[in-house]
């Protein structure tokens, strides 16, 4: 990814729907109209980069060594969705991969695996799992027991 600019107006221009997904060298610009945008190879522009490489404090990733079992919070509401890289991360630290849960009335900690609700054991690599009564928060997971 990288971010070109308008040569016009100066703005910073923004690749949607299919130019999100198919690098390019020309590139329209959503401001002022101009079409005579070309970059130095073919790319995906977003305005979000420059911000990401003046901020971003890492670009490592971990996966951690925790394992939540939400048959120990029965009878509690919680989301459950995949945890993704963040845009800006600015904590010391590097960012983790995995299954982010909220158990209310419960503090919020990602975990790579999900062992044990109602029998099942859920990861956050590729497929599709559906927890039982929490069809809305589910997300590419894949069953792995």
């Amino acid at each position: 990814m990288h971010c070109v600019t308008c040569k016009k107006c100066g703005y910073p221009h923004l690749d949607l729907g299919s130019f999100a997904n198919v690098p390019h060298a020309k590139h329209f610009c959503g401001n002022c109209g101009n079409d005579s945008i070309w970059s130095d190879g073919k790319i995906v522009s977003t305005p979000l980069k420059p911000l990401h490489d003046q901020f971003n404090n890492s670009n490592h990733y971990t996966v951690p060594k925790r394992d939540l079992n939400l048959d120990n919070y029965a009878g509690l509401d919680f989301d459950i969705w995949s945890s993704t890289p963040a845009v800006l991360w600015t904590a010391d630290r590097p960012q983790e991969k995995g299954i982010h849960v909220h158990v209310y009335r419960t503090h919020l900690i990602s975990f790579p695996v999900i062992l044990g609700f109602e029998g099942s054991r859920y990861s956050a690599i590729s497929g599709r799992a559906c927890l039982p009564s929490k069809t809305a928060f589910c997300q590419k997971m894949k069953k792995t027991s």
